[in-house]
């Protein structure tokens, strides 16, 4: 069975919350001269604008709290500014991209692109139902290498990868830093998936002005279960209530007999001490959380959306760990509200 563990990282650091609407400028630092066009973005959301002849963007963050906000141009560096630099007026400078050589391969790659292609979109956009409805509409902007020595194979994109869902009526741009898939030989000969590992920031736009009932039910079902329904539930105490099931060793437990959490200011603070637990949502998934320990004891942060900090605190095996990008909500999704 093959064994993988995905993150997915989203870079916010500060645990401040921030004005509900910040505007600002854009510039070209080298010239000051203002820079219409450039995509402003919260990380992970739909929230977003782009910057108007005059360099100047707005932008509505009532729900959104500790996640960063993201500036890109093309021909220029993208930045991050931590939620707790935002404030409500702002003035962006960017700098020009330089460019640079792609890096010398020192090994040969002796792999097809076909073939690094159809893994890099299995294991990026993943193997679900939904992944069936979702293309990649620029994948010649993806760079591939496979490094037989380390058994690894990486993708870089410097331009935002561009994904149509059509099963969750989401186009995603999704700026990709950091992508390896790591390989394993086995006993037999075959070789296996040890492990992926994702990271980029993604910004979501509905495909359609009007969301129709049945990409609704879509979203709804993509949500059930998954990793941002498991933190919400965890952090609100409602783990029984929405048919999670939590296993020590292959027994079951109290739901928080390993996990202690505080609250404060939205913000809940997790702490434990076992390396890993079972997780069974709604009788039949099953999947695994993975914590990563300093002295027998690990700790993390869910805030109010269900995101969880710092990413690398956490890897997921089993069912969770296949939902990949075709599986992705916003993190403003909202359950409560048609969208």
């Amino acid at each position: 069975m093959k064994k993988c563990f995905i993150l997915f990282t989203l870079f916010f650091i500060s645990f401040i919350n921030y004005a509900q609407t910040i505007s600002g400028t854009i510039y070209n630092k080298t010239t000051n001269e203002v820079l219409p066009g450039a995509s402003i973005y919260l990380n992970g959301t739909t929230i977003g604008d782009v910057s108007d002849f005059n360099g100047y963007f707005e932008l509505n963050l009532a729900k959104i709290t500790n996640t960063p906000l993201i500036i890109s141009y093309t021909g220029f560096k993208t930045i991050l500014i931590a939620s707790k630099d935002l404030s409500k007026k702002l003035k962006i400078y960017l700098e020009e991209e330089t460019q640079q050589l792609n890096e010398v391969i020192i090994s040969p790659d002796k792999w097809s692109r076909k073939k690094k292609l159809q893994i890099f979109k299995n294991e990026f956009l993943g193997t679900s139902e939904n992944a069936k409805y979702c293309t990649i509409e620029n994948e010649k902007d993806i760079q591939l290498m496979y490094n037989d020595a380390t058994k690894t194979l990486s993708a870089y994109c410097n331009q935002p990868i561009i994904i149509k869902n059509k099963f969750l009526g989401y186009q995603i741009n999704y700026n990709l830093t950091e992508f390896e898939v790591k390989f394993h030989t086995s006993l037999n000969g075959f070789r296996l998936i040890k492990s992926v590992y994702n990271e980029g920031y993604s910004f979501f736009k509905n495909l359609r002005k009007k969301v129709t009932s049945k990409t609704i039910k879509n979203r709804k079902k993509a949500y059930n279960g998954s990793s941002i329904h498991f933190m919400k539930s965890l952090a609100n105490k409602r783990l029984t209530e929405n048919k999670f099931e939590i296993y020590y060793k292959s027994w079951p437990t109290l739901p928080y007999k390993y996990f202690t959490l505080h609250t404060q200011n939205g913000l809940t603070k997790v702490n434990v001490n076992v390396e890993s637990l079972d997780i069974l949502y709604n009788k039949t998934d099953q999947s695994k959380i993975q914590f990563q320990l300093k002295n027998g004891s690990g700790v993390f942060y869910i805030d109010k959306n269900g995101n969880h900090m710092p990413p690398k605190a956490i890897s997921w095996a089993g069912n969770l760990s296949l939902k990949r990008i075709s599986d992705m909500l916003p993190l403003d999704y909202d359950l409560t509200k048609k969208q």
